[in-house]
């Protein structure tokens, strides 16, 4: 699981570029960021508090306490949740055990999702943190794995209310426990896909080979083994574009490949051990950013990076155009301006996410609604929940 919830979500739109070099020359791709190819459709979110308020605004059904059968409780909470770009108002919410939630106004009203083929496959009361990974041309395509629940990659093509598991008995028996960490997709091509492990790779005997990755050319049709550094927690792949791939390893450096993984570079920048995989791209200074143990990271080509002096110590990061927000996963966050993220200041999340009876939350950001969205898992006995703030 990913250091619980070292998890990012942007929604700003940008366009991509050509080849990246090493020595920075070429044309840069924003992170996380594929051509939009869909139609863009606005929900109508009438129902907002005031501005600078937090409201709760859990799914009714998404949160109960659960007990390991042997005996201690199980967390319960909203680990993640994603705002949908090419639908302004809708979130996806992914609960411990509870299945899959979305609402279409900004939280005012929510359906349960996964209620076709393979639903039940997500209701496992041992998912800790169901991570989701969009389809940036289609609304209707996105993925999800599910840590300690069913392993794999699951995809549906019609919302969220089908899945079908696109690992096939090869790609099943590739990673340990058949536990998949982290699914990148392509900011170039959304057919891209590229899966890591929590933990290492296993040859057919199941005995321990090192680490590796799968990677799928055709939207999860096929996997082929890769390639990739050692896992770490807290450590994820992040496609560039094409064949450059970062792995933010958590403490465990910071490694960039501009060949499909067949050969890596150490770039961890000066004063640091390595980044986390949160990360965003700021379209006002054309500057993309990663979170870390050691504070911000900053970059104008992807490849060269430094750290940011008197920065936070984060894993997560949103911006709004105006506004960056980074938040460590046990529930500090600091807020500075976009355009000279120079002075920090602390920003309050919701009470239950920081009395300490929330050990993990996420964020995501509405930008045509001005909506700040956070959630939690409580600590076990604790439930937590999902609140949103409109920022102006």
């Amino acid at each position: 699981m990913r250091n619980l919830a070292l998890v990012l979500f942007s929604v700003t739109v940008g366009c991509t570029g050509g080849d990246a070099k090493p020595d920075g020359g070429g044309q840069m791709a924003p992170f996380d960021l594929a051509p939009v190819g869909g139609p863009i459709v606005v929900g109508a979110c009438d129902k907002l508090p005031q501005p600078g308020v937090w409201e709760e605004i859990t799914p009714p059904g998404s949160v109960h306490a659960y007990f390991d059968p042997g005996g201690g409780p199980i967390p319960s909470g909203i680990p993640n949740f994603i705002a949908q770009p090419l639908r302004p108002g809708t979130v996806l919410v992914g609960g411990v055990g509870e299945g899959l939630f979305e609402t279409k106004d900004c939280g005012a009203t929510w359906v349960h999702l996964n209620t076709g083929i393979n639903g039940d496959k997500l209701e496992d009361h041992h998912i800790a943190d169901p991570q989701f990974t969009l389809d940036p041309s289609n609304a209707d395509v996105f993925y999800i794995v599910l840590n300690y629940g069913n392993g794999g990659v699951w995809k549906t093509t019609n919302g969220g209310v089908d899945w079908k598991q696109t690992f096939d008995a090869a790609a099943s028996s590739t990673f340990v426990y058949d536990f998949v960490n982290t699914v990148a997709l392509d900011p170039t091509d959304p057919q891209h896909l590229v899966a890591t492990p929590h933990g290492w790779c296993v040859d057919g005997s199941g005995n321990a080979v090192g680490s590796c990755g799968l990677e799928s050319k055709d939207g999860g049709d096929h996997w082929t083994k890769i390639s990739v550094p050692n896992w770490m927690e807290g450590g994820a792949l992040i496609i560039l574009g094409g064949p450059r791939w970062l792995m933010a390893g958590g403490q465990n450096r910071l490694q960039y490949t501009d060949d499909s993984g067949t050969t890596w570079t150490d770039i961890t920048p000066a004063g640091t051990g390595g980044a986390n995989p949160g990360h965003y791209y700021s379209e006002l200074t054309k500057t993309y950013y990663l979170t870390s143990d050691y504070g911000m990271m900053r970059s104008t080509d992807q490849v060269h990076w430094t750290k940011m002096d008197n920065s936070p110590v984060s894993s997560m990061i949103v911006g709004t155009g105006k506004t960056l927000y980074v938040c460590h996963p046990y529930g500090t966050c600091n807020t500075a301006p976009e355009s000279d993220p120079q002075t920090w200041t602390p920003f309050a999340l919701p009470q239950v996410i920081t009395d300490h009876k929330s050990r993990t939350f996420s964020l995501t950001y509405d930008s045509t609604h001005h909506v700040l969205y956070a959630g939690g898992v409580g600590q076990p006995g604790y439930n937590g929940g999902l609140y949103r703030m409109v920022l102006e």
